[in-house]
């Protein structure tokens, strides 16, 4: 879906050439003989890239999760996804705390 939104505004994009899935993290991939990541907060620190965007602790606010881009020295784009609220999640979490569990 996120390939899908971009190339409906940028024109078709190159196809990744190989791929490592980093369990937990986020993938590294390579296209046109250049090294990309694409993945959490966790893998931007481990690689020792900065992410310190502006906008990132309004989505984290939001309730977003940023996914971020990378190339070897710097994060190039951001996503933000969420988790479309579930109608009955209100109820449900009334229910559990009235089973005296705190609900976080």
């Amino acid at each position: 879906m996120i390939r899908q939104a971009a190339e409906e505004l940028y024109g078709q994009l190159p196809q990744v050439t190989t791929e490592e899935t980093l369990p937990s993290r986020g993938m590294r991939v390579s296209l046109e003989g250049k090294a990309y990541y694409v993945g959490n907060s966790v893998l931007m620190d481990d690689l020792g890239i900065p992410r310190k965007l502006p906008q990132q602790k309004d989505l984290f606010d939001q309730g977003k999760s940023v996914i971020f881009f990378a190339d070897e020295s710097r994060v190039i784009g951001i996503v933000a996804l969420r988790d479309a609220p579930v109608r009955d999640s209100l109820k449900a979490i009334s229910q559990i705390e009235g089973l005296g569990i705190d609900v976080v």
